[in-house]
């Protein structure tokens, strides 16, 4: 059962540090687990490419500001560590790569599932295999590859599932265009989103099936004794079509 400690809750930040920093660090490490909700390494080599990153950075901008009239110095071990971290960009890049489509699409049959299920005259498509054809239908009419009912089976649903809520969540703000992630009150509104759905997914068992559409043994979650003090999410969806990918895919190839 794993639960997310945030930087925020375990390095000492001094009191000055703009909220917005502190807020980006923090997603910075949610961003990790839902592109690699099962790959600890992976997860570290992304935190420390955009550490390494942000420190480089500021050298650059000190040195082009104070470099012509200042000698500037860095720390030969500080050195060392920049000169072996992986290239920020690149890495970013392959994480988004790696995880935009497939979690994306987990969310995306999260939603359809749970919210179809509500509803009595759509509870029968509630099901896994209902959201994996349309997924196949949506991706095939948009000739985007690897959204077949085999891989979304296989590989992409059983990856993503322990991070499905939170890609459901993105999706949601997307569709709200709410905001970036830089202050306290986005960035509770987001996971109290992504509690809300993960708390529904435990629960709910789609009909012909003989367990809950997630696994509270796997799915990422707040800890306890920070969510209980948050107050009560509750997520309605007026327009199922949000959810249907046959509705909104384009023409594009994502994976080129």
């Amino acid at each position: 059962m794993p639960y997310i400690i945030f930087p925020s809750e375990v390095i000492d930040i001094p009191e000055t540090e703009p909220v917005k920093n502190v807020c980006a660090l923090d997603f910075i490490h949610l961003f990790g687990i839902m592109c690699y909700p099962s790959d600890s390494a992976a997860r570290d080599r992304l935190a420390e490419a955009i550490s390494s990153g942000n420190v480089l950075s500021l050298i650059e901008g000190m040195m082009g500001r104070y470099g012509n009239t200042h000698e500037i110095h860095v720390d030969a071990g500080l050195t060392l560590r920049l000169v072996g971290a992986p290239d920020m960009t690149a890495t970013v890049g392959q994480a988004v790569e790696d995880a935009a489509f497939g979690g994306a699409l987990a969310g995306n049959v999260l939603g359809w599932i749970l919210f179809r299920g509500e509803q009595p005259e759509t509870r029968a498509t509630a099901s896994l295999g209902s959201a994996f054809r349309m997924i196949e239908e949506a991706t095939r009419a948009g000739r985007w590859r690897g959204g077949g009912t085999e891989n979304m089976k296989r590989n992409i649903w059983p990856t993503y599932r322990p991070v499905a809520h939170f890609w459901a969540a993105l999706s949601m703000w997307r569709d709200m265009e709410g905001e970036d992630f830089t202050t306290a009150r986005n960035m509770l509104l987001f996971l109290g989103m992504a509690e809300f759905l993960r708390k529904k997914g435990e629960t709910f068992v789609p009909l012909r099936a003989n367990a809950p559409l997630l696994n509270g043994e796997e799915t990422w979650k707040i800890r306890p004794e920070v969510a209980n003090d948050w107050p009560v999410f509750e997520v309605q969806c007026r327009d199922l079509d949000a959810w249907d990918l046959r509705k909104h895919i384009k023409d594009r190839h994502p994976c080129k």
